[in-house]
């Protein structure tokens, strides 16, 4: 079997494991997670520093039974260190971003690889899969018109990025944009997606917007706020756990009842302050593992996040865990 041909099957596989039964995706994860954790020991001085430490033999991790041996990190694990202390310095890194401290201005860079960009079908899988499944949009997300109103500007045929900013200062002509672009899909801060919804309930001399598809990510989606943008822009909201160093963990299903877990690239744990795993069913620390960063692991990354979850099944049929977060 040719590379190409077993890249693709293992791609269709990897599109497919939220439908598969919960063993199977335990399977997955625990594979993939001996992979990150034998690469990140081997590669990354920090974690190797880590494992040592903790007196764990990263080459040799074992199962996923092992996952809550690994002390946690966090932020403030990177804060103050040379970048080429956690990151794999063999690879060539394109883009970076920095991410701060909620508490101060502290922050860290986090990079992305070109290794990394060459897994984008898997990383726009995991972004878009709802899409795909919940909108009744087939073709491929390549060609799906998205907009964002978030940090970035950029413009092509079928993206359109608008940063928040020039929302705040001119929002009637990001609204203008917009409807000249004609997104099938928007994504915004639950803030900006209600006043995007106010300002055309108030102004009728706006064009009006027809997304099929919203994603809303970055703050909490209220009910009241899902329902008037939802009746405003008529169309469903479908919320998304996102962080920005990590990318997105989990997103709502067509039935909105808590964030189904990206699990074919994230291992999600709810741990007490410690790092001891909780009970199913219990309030704890969000603790995630990155399963596809090989050129910055995040290993037992506690997120700052409280949240919830469940291991039962969702009546939309995705096979996936489940997490609420606890709000602020």
């Amino acid at each position: 079997m040719n590379s190409s041909l077993r890249e693709r099957i293992q791609f269709a596989y990897f599109c497919t494991i939220h439908r598969r039964s919960l063993l199977t995706i335990y399977r997955w994860q625990e594979k993939h997670f001996r992979q990150i954790v034998r690469h990140a020991f081997l590669n990354v001085p920090l974690w190797r520093e880590i494992f040592l430490k903790a007196h764990i033999d990263g080459e040799h991790i074992g199962g996923l039974e092992n996952l809550s041996k690994i002390p946690l990190t966090s932020k403030t694990t990177y804060i103050g260190r040379m970048t080429e202390e956690y990151i794999d310095s063999s690879r060539h890194f394109v883009q970076e971003w920095r991410t701060r401290l909620n508490t101060g201005e502290q922050s860290f860079r986090f990079l992305l690889a070109k290794p990394y960009i060459d897994n984008l079908p898997y990383i726009g899988f995991a972004t878009f899969r709802f899409l795909l499944w919940n909108s009744g949009i087939k073709k491929n997300i390549a060609t799906t018109r998205i907009a964002r109103i978030k940090q970035k500007r950029f413009s092509s045929t079928f993206r359109l990025g608008i940063p928040f900013s020039d929302f705040q200062t001119n929002p009637k002509e990001v609204c203008s944009r917009l409807a000249e672009f004609k997104p099938e899909v928007l994504i915004a801060y639950p803030l900006v997606l209600f006043d995007l919804a106010k300002m055309l309930e108030d102004d009728k001399t706006l064009p009006p917007l027809t997304p099929r598809y919203i994603l809303s990510s970055g703050g909490e989606l209220t009910p009241s706020v899902r329902s008037f943008v939802s009746e405003q822009l008529g169309c469903a909201i479908y919320d998304q756990y996102v962080l920005e160093e990590i990318g997105v963990i989990g997103t709502e299903c067509s039935i909105h009842d808590g964030f189904h877990i990206n699990s074919e690239s994230i291992i999600v744990e709810i741990t007490d302050e410690s790092g001891k795993p909780l009970s199913e069913g219990e309030y704890g620390k969000v603790v995630v593992t990155d399963l596809l960063n090989y050129n910055m692991p995040f290993i037992r990354y506690d997120t700052g996040d409280q949240g919830i979850i469940t291991f039962k099944p969702c009546t939309c049929g995705i096979y996936t865990p489940r997490l609420w977060l606890k709000s602020e």
